[in-house]
């Protein structure tokens, strides 16, 4: 009887008992050795709020999972990141104004997507029920977010206040506002970046912080 139940750790027997937030870690964990530590914080913040329902809210085996489970965790994420929530799993939107959920869903889903595909390969699950091929489940449509530019007094306000801090400050508000350049885009300029004698600036790199565990 003994033999008879007998699996070996991680055999393939084993593995179909694994719920869907087990596997999410160990996706994670398998992107952790391949991916540089920018985008990988990224997936693990995606995740959290993926692991986040399926361990409390919907626990399920992974090869038990579905694709309407799938659109119920997308409504779950869509319900409490509204601007009258006020649940025990209350999460903000991207924007003040209560926009940037469809954008936010977007990396979600397509995080499912990609861990599912994981599965997938190691023969843990037969099909992706998270994707627009195999179960139709289609991607949110990012929402068009239109943004308030300052004006030309506004902008010249601010180069004078900008007069009045430290010389590189100045250049970097000067490039924010002539160029266009985004903050992280004006903080990864280095000085082979610039050359003199043709008046150009070559963007090759940005600098942004991000949280790993």
């Amino acid at each position: 009887e003994i033999l008879a139940n007998f699996t070996v750790p991680g055999s393939k027997e084993e593995r179909r008992k694994q719920m869907f937030h087990e596997t999410v870690a160990e996706w994670l964990e398998h992107q952790k050795a391949s991916k540089p530590a920018s985008i990988y914080a990224g997936y693990q913040y995606c995740a959290n709020d993926v692991m986040l329902y399926f361990r409390e809210i919907c626990p399920v085996k992974t090869i038990d999972l579905t694709s309407n489970m799938v659109e119920q965790y997308q409504n779950w994420e869509r319900t409490r990141r509204q601007l009258g929530y006020t649940g025990k799993y209350k999460k903000g939107s991207k924007y003040k104004d209560g926009s940037g959920v469809e954008n936010t869903l977007k990396h979600r889903t397509t995080l499912i997507r990609s861990v599912l595909q994981y599965a997938k390969r190691d023969g843990l699950v037969e099909r992706n029920v998270a994707s627009s091929r195999d179960c139709h489940i289609s991607l949110p449509s990012p929402q068009r977010n239109l943004f308030l530019v300052l004006t030309v007094g506004e902008a010249s306000r601010m180069m004078k206040l900008a007069r009045e801090e430290v010389l590189w400050f100045q250049a970097s508000v000067a490039m924010g506002l002539l160029i266009g350049l985004r903050r992280s885009e004006v903080i990864g300029v280095c000085e082979d970046a610039i050359n003199w004698e043709t008046c150009q600036i070559i963007i090759s790199q940005t600098v942004t912080q991000q949280m790993v565990d």
